[in-house]
């Protein structure tokens, strides 16, 4: 069974679904996707724990992180591709 919890914050990304994990792979990544979570350097932040600094750089909660690779394949979350 999987789940993701934010590296930064804790959160649940099962936190507001009827479901408390999963157990494809896939479907967990579109959920996360589905809630504009990032996956950076190996680790998993929720939309309230990262935002996009002016050099299209994500910031979380103070630290910038120059490597952005988007969860699942819906949605690439960047800025520049919008």
């Amino acid at each position: 069974m999987f789940t993701l919890v934010c590296d930064n914050c804790g959160k649940d990304v099962n936190e507001d679904t009827d479901f408390s994990c999963w157990n494809d792979k896939g479907v967990l990544k579109e959920l996360a996707d589905d809630q504009c979570w990032v996956e950076v350097e190996d680790k998993h932040y929720c939309h309230d724990c990262y935002i996009y600094d002016e050099n299209d750089e994500i910031l979380v909660r103070g630290i910038i992180i120059n490597s952005i690779t988007p969860i699942g394949e819906a949605k690439k979350i960047n800025k520049t591709n919008e």
